[in-house]
């Protein structure tokens, strides 16, 4: 699995002082995993996998037009995705369409701060460090709704090669940036706060191998 994630604005940001993830943010994920297909009723399906997944969210930010800095938050997490499916057969191997639930189960995260220009007017200079400490995201656990569409090719002995593209919807996050940091009210910018890292939308590619049985 690879593509693309997003984070959306949050709303009511307090005005003062500057805080962490306020605006868009998007990145790279990529992952691994396991699925089986059963096939409930002739064109009808179920599919449940098994994915360790890494995402990757950044964004570029300016404060007081003099410091320039990227914000940036790495996860990983387990998914189980569940899709219901509706199932075409083609001549040398199928096409299909599925919705349902995603449970995102977060397991580790990290964080950083790079001072891209303006760290000289940061004051004290050990404060610049202290910036580049302060992003603390942690490892939400969320649920997503999942719409995907794919299909397989027919190879020798059973054998296929499958691919499907997916759109995944974070149902858990709210627009609030209050719920999605760890302080609604931090005392400063470098406050100690940890922002709940999740996508509100990531874009997958999955290409595998499998076996019909």
């Amino acid at each position: 699995f690879f593509g693309g994630n997003l984070l959306s604005s949050p709303t009511n940001v307090p005005i003062s002082p500057p805080h962490k993830y306020t605006g868009d943010a998007g990145g790279f994920g990529w992952g691994i995993g396991l699925a089986l297909e059963g096939r409930l009723y002739k064109h009808f399906g179920i599919e449940v996998d098994f994915i360790r997944d890494s995402s990757t969210l950044q964004r570029d930010a300016t404060f007081n037009n003099v410091l320039k800095y990227t914000e940036k938050a790495q996860t990983t997490s387990t998914r189980v995705p569940i899709l219901f499916k509706v199932i075409a057969p083609l001549s040398a191997g199928r096409f299909w369409f599925g919705v349902g639930p995603e449970f995102v189960s977060g397991s580790s995260s990290s964080g950083s701060i790079d001072v891209n220009s303006g760290g000289q007017y940061i004051s004290p200079a050990s404060a610049a460090d202290q910036l580049k400490q302060s992003n603390k995201p942690d490892a939400a656990s969320y649920t997503n709704i999942d719409i995907a569409a794919g299909g397989s090719i027919d190879l020798p002995s059973d054998f296929e090669v499958t691919f499907d593209l997916r759109a995944a919807h974070n149902l858990s996050q709210t627009t609030e940036w209050k719920d999605r940091v760890s302080d609604p009210l931090p005392a400063s910018f470098a406050g100690d706060y940890s922002f709940h890292a999740g996508n509100t939308w990531d874009f997958r590619l999955a290409i595998g191998a499998g076996y019909r049985f």
